[in-house]
């Protein structure tokens, strides 16, 4: 969370609430003694609870933790990353003391120790069972500034119209997960969709001739000499034209570095007259 001196001036604060940040757990934490088990479950109430209980009871501190359910199955899946510096127990220990346990169906664990990332989950999947792929956002941000070097307005038409392209299949799975919700609906879940994925926390406002879009924290290039994210505005252009059906174009842009604000807005096309 980006903090600029007080809680009015966090840009993660709206007027409705403040948003925390969330790191996905796939990296190790820190320290010398981690390990992270994977434990396969019965689907059940309180279940869970007796899991961190085996951990808790052999003062073993429980660092990160995701879990996922398969309804179909019955079962819930958990890793669960954990510190054996305080330990009564070893992990060979707890792991067979889980083993035994009526609830769990599974369980593995794997030593830390000069490992980087998780070693049971794969792949990363969000909505209708779509794999996603994490990437860090400087290197891929700056594909199009390269671009732009490279081929001028060309290369930012292209990423213009592959955010287009991106944002509208992605639309496809929220109308296929909510077939029935309203325009205002689906707006609702898109922007909580584009905040949870990283883009930033957006607001729409609707306009006479257009839309007027803010962002707070947006994703931008590490060069603060290029502030244009053409890939960005399409993306955005493409979800306010399918909910709305207006064809929008680009018509200004400000970047407020230092307080991590974007505010852009679109017109919409006018068809038959000359565009300025």
């Amino acid at each position: 969370m980006w903090l600029l001196g007080s809680r009015k001036q966090d840009p993660n604060m709206t007027k409705e609430r403040e948003y925390f940040e969330k790191s996905v757990a796939i990296t190790t934490p820190a320290g010398d003694h981690i390990f992270e088990f994977l434990i396969e479950a019965k689907d059940q109430v309180g279940i869970f609870e007796k899991i961190v209980q085996v951990f808790t009871k052999h003062d073993v501190y429980i660092r990160t933790v995701s879990a996922a359910p398969e309804e179909r199955k019955q079962k819930f899946t958990t890793n669960i990353f954990v510190d054996f510096s305080k330990a009564n127990s070893t992990a060979d220990d707890l792991l067979e003391e889980l083993r035994r346990s009526p609830f769990v169906k599974k369980a593995y664990f794997e030593d830390m120790k000069e490992r980087l990332f998780d070693r049971f989950l794969f792949p990363v999947k969000i909505m209708n069972e779509d794999r996603i792929l994490l990437m860090r956002v400087g290197p891929l941000l700056s594909v199009e500034k390269h671009l732009v070097d490279q081929m001028g307005s060309a290369g930012a038409a292209i990423m213009y119209e592959l955010g287009k392209s991106y944002s509208g299949e992605a639309l496809k799975q929220y109308r296929s997960a909510l077939p029935n919700a309203s325009t205002e609906a689906l707006l609702e879940n898109i922007k909580d969709g584009l905040r949870v994925t990283g883009w930033g926390i957006f607001d729409f406002n609707r306009l006479p001739d257009g839309f007027e879009v803010t962002v707070i924290d947006p994703p931008n290039p590490n060069d603060n000499k290029y502030t244009e994210n053409r890939f960005f505005y399409g993306a955005t252009a493409k979800i306010l034209e399918e909910l709305y059906g207006d064809e929008l174009l680009i018509a200004s842009s400000n970047l407020d570095i230092r307080n991590r604000r974007l505010v852009f807005r679109f017109k919409k096309k006018l068809h038959g007259a000359r565009q300025t």
